[in-house]
């Protein structure tokens, strides 16, 4: 309901993570994606998105990595790329 709260906030705990010497968690990595394609704000949306994947696949987190290639082929084809999004959902299921 409030996307700028939740990019805030998100952005806020990335930076906090970033001077404990922590790597960006998947989960707030994908909220400040949600929030910023929310606020049509679709390349940051789609940076965001990427970079939440790389840590699930990082972190060999497999039902995350779902949940985000949804969310970023949502982006895709919002960005007017549906072959993109297309690869995406596939390997998502």
């Amino acid at each position: 309901g409030r996307p700028e709260e939740a990019a805030s906030r998100a952005r806020d705990a990335l930076d906090l993570g970033t001077r404990l010497r922590l790597p960006p968690r998947p989960g707030i990595l994908n909220t400040l994606g949600l929030a910023l394609l929310e606020l049509r704000r679709l390349p940051e949306a789609e940076e965001a998105l990427r970079r939440a994947l790389a840590r699930c696949r990082t972190e060999r987190h497999a039902s995350g990595a779902v949940l985000v290639l949804n969310n970023l082929a949502l982006v895709l084809r919002m960005r007017g790329d549906p072959g993109g999004a297309l690869a995406l959902a596939r390997e998502a299921q």
